[in-house]
């Protein structure tokens, strides 16, 4: 959560979920990237339904720490791709939250030929 002494006026709480959210909406956002896998193995393409079950978030006092797994397009360059997703899920989080991530961990667990 956010570290209290951050605002003078009182604290902050955001929750996991919101957390959670962010990301996998961000990572959909990527181009190259086909769908989230949830955690029972479901395809995830649409981020007003089950985006929360692909990602997993660790927050700490003064870290967050952010899994997804993906499927990528089969034209995508994974390198690039991934780096991206880490890129705009750390920027997203940290603007729409104001919590500082430390890690964006990316799980390619699939790529879409169609």
């Amino acid at each position: 959560m956010l570290n209290k002494n951050k605002f003078k006026n009182g604290s902050v709480k955001i929750s996991n979920d919101i957390v959670n959210k962010i990301a996998g909406t961000s990572a959909l956002e990527v181009e190259g990237v086909s769908a989230l896998i949830g955690t029972m193995g479901e395809k995830i393409t649409n981020p007003k339904k089950g985006v929360m079950k692909a990602t997993e978030v660790e927050i700490g006092r003064d870290y967050v720490i952010v899994s997804i797994n993906l499927v990528l397009d089969s034209e995508s360059k994974i390198p690039e791709t991934t780096k991206s997703v880490q890129n705009k899920v750390k920027s997203d989080i940290e603007n729409m939250t104001g919590l500082s991530v430390s890690q964006v961990n990316i799980n390619v667990v699939g790529i879409d030929y169609n």
